[in-house]
């Protein structure tokens, strides 16, 4: 039985009581809003050091007044982080805001100046290789810019990589590659070996030169010795790295004038019969494979010339060689033969062209 009276028996009125509504608060923000008072109250948590330790309050009545208070005024971002705009401030209202993770960890006490710090060190240090990262966590461990850089040669020390980074960093003059560098190293070269060998080299800007050697590399003094022998077929480049290994002019030719009669059988003889027969256009391996049918040498020769007066590329080629006035590229003429035209009908061709008669 209820202990109100019976408003017919006593003839007053019963007052109503209207409970307040109660807000209730995104649960996510409240959840951060409750590490938020975690790390200022909490002496067990570990980041108490960096809030409470420090003096840092949080100053809303409960984390439900918190999360009430963002969502109001700050909006709800979910994707966001809460930030202190006064890093030295308290939670409180008017000292929040949303930010994005490197903006709340730019406004840490220990950043803004950590970083300017590193970047400092890297610019007075372009050799330390070290990530602004990196040297921003040393700088917050309490290691010292000398410290730092003796820790970055010690890392250099270790191995033929790591030898090879700090030959880079001792010698930035030298233009070789890391893989290269590496590889000398590993055949027992010194550092000093190395800085002779790239002296030695003849190149003032360590790259392979286009200018035909105005600048004394080994390309450009190859360009040089090919201008002066027409008839050694080497490229630039292999004679460049036959000059890197210290052969001399002569040698070169020797060893282009011996290139004949390197191999041995059917390699051997095919390589004599090219070089006794130049005006042979047959490669290497066309005439191994003729030899090995049993062709003669005068056979083989014959042969070519039969082919290059009777099949399409032949008759293009004696067309140009009989009329050296017919301009025509030899694939030109190659296309006319196969369309049906004759060699007097396409220097005629040509002639209506240039306005001959």
């Amino acid at each position: 039985m209820s202990n109100l009276p019976d408003p017919a028996v006593s003839g007053k009125d019963i007052p109503v009581i209207l409970c307040p509504e109660v807000r209730v608060p995104l649960d996510w923000l409240r959840r951060r809003c409750y590490h938020m008072k975690h790390r200022c109250e909490n002496t067990s948590n570990k980041s108490y050091k960096n809030y409470g330790g420090r003096g840092i309050q949080f100053l809303f009545e409960s984390t439900s007044d918190a999360a009430i208070w963002i969502e109001d005024n700050l909006g709800a971002c979910r994707e966001l982080e809460i930030d202190r705009i006064d890093n030295d401030g308290h939670y409180e209202p008017g000292n929040l805001r949303w930010s994005t993770h490197s903006e709340n960890n730019n406004n840490k006490r220990n950043t803004t100046g950590v970083v300017e710090r590193a970047r400092v060190f890297l610019g007075s240090n372009p050799s330390i290789s070290y990530s602004l990262k990196t040297i921003r966590r040393l700088f917050s461990r309490g290691f010292s810019e000398d410290q730092i850089a003796s820790r970055w040669r010690e890392r250099l020390s270790r191995g033929w990589a790591n030898d090879a980074r700090l030959f880079a960093v001792e010698n930035p003059n030298v233009s070789y590659s890391f893989d290269y560098v590496r590889v000398l190293l590993s055949k027992g070269f010194t550092h000093a070996d190395i800085t002779e060998r790239w002296n030695n080299r003849g190149g003032s800007d360590g790259r392979w030169s286009n200018n035909g050697g105005s600048d004394g590399s080994w390309v450009g003094k190859a360009r040089t010795f090919l201008r002066t022998n027409p008839s050694v077929g080497y490229t630039a480049k292999t004679i460049g790295s036959l000059f890197s290994q210290g052969a001399t002019d002569s040698q070169v030719i020797a060893k282009w004038n011996n290139r004949g009669v390197q191999g041995s059988g059917v390699t051997k003889e095919a390589r004599l019969f090219l070089s006794a027969h130049p005006g042979v256009s047959y490669s290497l391996s066309h005439v191994k494979f003729l030899l090995t049918k049993g062709l003669t040498w005068d056979e083989i020769n014959t042969r070519q010339v039969v082919a290059k007066r009777t099949g399409g590329s032949g008759k293009a080629r004696a067309l140009l060689a009989d009329n050296p006035g017919v301009n025509y590229t030899f694939g030109t003429v190659k296309v006319y033969l196969s369309t049906g035209l004759t060699p007097d009908q396409i220097i005629a061709r040509w002639e209506k062209r240039h306005g001959r008669k």
